[in-house]
């Protein structure tokens, strides 16, 4: 340090020209009312919660990909249908066209003949149409590229399932991961309000400081020092603030428990609807296997009888009508079975492992 003295220059050196100092201090928390042991308690549920939203989001997409696999099969039952009721009008449409040659029938009847035979057309057109979007559907939840030649094989199966109502629900109660869910957000809620009490009471804490530093007193070499502390810290006031965030984290358990009752309600009322929906499904089925049957056979007597010129139009056309409404009420009723039955599951919870 240069001072201007008397009209003299004064040189004083009052420390070396370097100072290094660097410090550790080792904090550890001897009494906090449990927070520290709440934190980590709330952390792990927090990560059960996370698993439990994981197995409800798979439950969900697993019945997603399974009822768009249906819809898929339901769209070419009905492309099939739709085409036999097409052949079906054309072969008649030919047959009436070589009567009306003979004299036996009408061009009027040759014209509702040609009118029927378009309409089955369109309506072929359309379940063509429904049946690719069923495809897209079903390609998009998969996350796979649609191809042109991209196909799904197989048929409905029809497998009666003996089901106890009530010994469904108390499993959907136990298993599934909402009611899980809700558990760990009501033990969450009751640590965050032991969490809010605590933050309004004295923590305990014991310190140590180790410092080395260069110079050490006034001497040009490495040394150190260290101290110890307890520490007791108070809080005194903070605007009410913990009080409110402990009547928010009442506020919050009470939402959670008001919540579990209307899901709890929620699943017993889908279990009810898949049960009811199965039951009336295999009903439909069991009555319609042995409709479709019946159709068919009427049709093929009737087509005889019109070639014979003993049935007319209009009777012939009811034959045709029958059959095409029998066949989709089958494969309906089977549609409405198999999801039904996956509704059934995703609602006892089987897909969740």
């Amino acid at each position: 340090m240069t001072v201007l003295f008397g009209g003299y220059e004064q040189t004083f050196e009052m420390g070396p020209e370097h100072l290094y100092s660097t410090q550790l201090t080792l904090r550890q928390p001897l009494f906090t009312w449990g927070k520290i042991y709440h934190g980590d308690r709330q952390a792990r549920l927090n990560y059960e919660l996370v698993n439990e939203e994981y197995k409800q989001v798979k439950n969900g997409l697993i019945f997603d990909v399974k009822r768009a696999f249906y819809n898929v099969l339901l769209a070419k039952q009905f492309v099939i249908i739709a085409k036999e009721a097409v052949d079906v009008t054309n072969s008649h449409y030919r047959t009436t066209r070589a009567l009306y040659k003979e004299g036996r029938v009408s061009d009027y009847d040759v014209s509702r003949a040609k009118v029927q035979l378009v309409n089955n057309q369109t309506e072929l057109i359309k379940a063509q149409n429904n049946l690719k979007l069923a495809r897209e559907e079903l390609s998009i939840l998969l996350n796979t590229k649609l191809e042109e030649n991209w196909d799904i094989g197989g048929e409905f199966v029809f497998e009666k399932r003996e089901v106890d109502l009530e010994d469904s629900v108390g499993k959907a109660l136990a298993d599934r991961a909402e009611i899980k869910q809700l558990m760990v957000r009501e033990e969450m809620s009751k640590i965050s309000i032991k969490l809010a009490r605590a933050d309004n009471r004295p923590n305990l804490d014991f310190l140590v400081n180790y410092q080395y530093t260069n110079p050490f007193y006034n001497r040009e070499e490495w040394g150190g020092s260290w101290n110890a502390i307890l520490s007791l810290n108070f809080p005194l006031f903070s605007g009410f603030s913990d009080l409110g965030r402990v009547k928010q984290a009442k506020a919050g358990l009470e939402q959670v428990r008001i919540l579990s009752s209307q899901i709890k309600e929620r699943i017993k009322l889908e279990l009810r609807k898949a049960f009811f929906d199965l039951e009336e499904a295999r009903d439909r089925i069991e009555a319609q296997t042995e409709n479709v049957e019946l159709a068919r056979a009427n049709l093929r007597i009737a087509e005889e009888r019109h070639r014979q010129g003993l049935m007319s139009e209009i009777e012939l056309r009811d034959a045709q009508l029958s059959l095409t409404q029998a066949e989709t009420a089958y494969v309906e009723a089977l549609y409405d079975h198999n999801v039904a039955s996956a509704l059934l599951d995703r609602a006892l919870g089987k897909y969740q492992d």
